[in-house]
């Protein structure tokens, strides 16, 4: 009735690899902030560090990620 969760290494490598990717996107932000704060308005600086931390890790990637563990967790069952 309730499924066992999947403990592959490869999840576990792909948070960690999304949480590294974020770590990126964070620093990204910040050097952006420091750097950019007596050049920029806030708003013009905080519409670049969005754009930064959306290139660095893209809205797919996690969903992508889940579908190819998804498919390779039902291709090992049969």
């Amino acid at each position: 009735m309730y499924p066992k969760g999947n403990n592959f290494k490869f999840y576990q490598d792909s948070l960690k690899f999304i949480a590294f990717m974020a770590g990126i996107a964070v620093a990204g932000l910040a050097g952006t902030f420091y750097f950019m704060l007596e050049y920029d308005t806030v708003y013009n600086i905080i519409d670049k560090s969005v754009s930064f931390i959306t290139i660095t890790v893209p809205p797919a990637l996690p969903a992508a990620m889940t579908v190819g563990t998804v498919y390779a967790t039902n291709r090992l069952k049969t």
